[in-house]
């Protein structure tokens, strides 16, 4: 079975709030985040985003590029559904975060980073 079969079994036959992860609101996350992304057009990826909240909390909060990365697409759609007009705010992609090109930028924050590979 591969890795994204697993985890679309898992967000089809459990409710969203009762996986062990599940959290209505990623607080602590946000905090970091703003800590250290204060730019709200800053660049932010919810890598393993699945069905978090984390992406509703940055939309709330008026971040204006934000991404979700899951290896299941089942997660990704339900996130969307879930959101609703919002959705469209969102970059989605589905993927195993070890394997998706990210494209030729590094990004940290909005700003092109450092590539540290030779």
């Amino acid at each position: 079975m591969h890795a994204s079969d697993h985890w679309d079994n898992v967000y089809r036959n459990k409710s969203f709030d009762s996986v062990s992860w599940y959290a209505p609101h990623l607080d602590e996350s946000v905090q970091m985040i703003e800590q250290l992304c204060p730019s709200k057009t800053a660049s932010i990826v919810d890598i393993g985003g699945g069905e978090s909240t984390l992406v509703d909390d940055l939309l709330h909060k008026q971040y204006q590029d934000v991404s979700v990365l899951d290896i299941s697409a089942a997660a990704i759609d339900f996130t969307r559904k879930r959101l609703g007009f919002r959705a469209r705010q969102v970059g989605w992609h589905v993927g195993d975060v070890t394997r998706y090109d990210f494209g030729a930028q590094n990004l940290i924050c909005g700003m092109t980073a450092p590539s540290f590979t030779s």
